[in-house]
C-alpha cells in the first residue's frame, strides 16, 4: 500500500511541505503508519512530481529509498518550491515489480498520477 500526499495552491511551498516538515508528514506515516491493515513501513520507494513556476510539464525525482535515506532529497525538498506537487511513499505488494519505475507519482504529457 503506498501512501500520497498532494499540495495545490496559491502559494508556493516547498517540498519539504509534504515529505519532511508536518507532523504527519509523508516520512512520518512511511515508518510509523497508524493506520496502516497490510504491510508494516513504505520503504520501497518515494518519488514527487511538481510543476515548477512557469512550466506546464511536471519534473519527476523518484528514488528507490525511502525519504528518509535518500542522500539528495533532504537537501533539495526545502529549496525546490511549487503550487502543485505530488509525492508518494512505496510499500511494494509481494508479486509486483519492484524499481524505479514502479514508484508512483508517475508523469506523462503533463500529467502526474498515482
Amino acid at each position: 500500500m503506498c501512501r500520497l500526499a498532494g499540495y495545490v495552491g496559491e502559494e508556493p511551498k516547498p517540498l519539504s511541505a509534504l515529505l519532511f516538515d508536518p507532523p504527519h508528514s509523508l516520512q512520518h506515516v512511511a515508518y510509523q503508519p497508524q493506520e496502516l491493515l497490510y504491510g508494516r513501513v513504505n520503504v520501497d520507494g518515494t518519488a514527487i512530481a511538481w510543476w515548477p513556476e512557469g512550466r506546464s510539464e511536471p519534473v519527476r525525482y523518484a528514488t528507490m529509498q525511502p525519504p528518509w535515506s535518500d542522500p539528495n532529497l533532504a537537501g533539495l525538498a526545502p529549496v525546490l518550491t511549487s503550487s502543485t506537487m505530488l509525492a508518494a511513499v512505496r510499500s511494494a505488494t509481494p508479486g509486483l515489480p519492484y524499481g524505479i519505475d514502479n514508484v508512483a507519482p508517475f508523469v506523462a504529457e503533463g500529467v502526474a498520477g498515482a
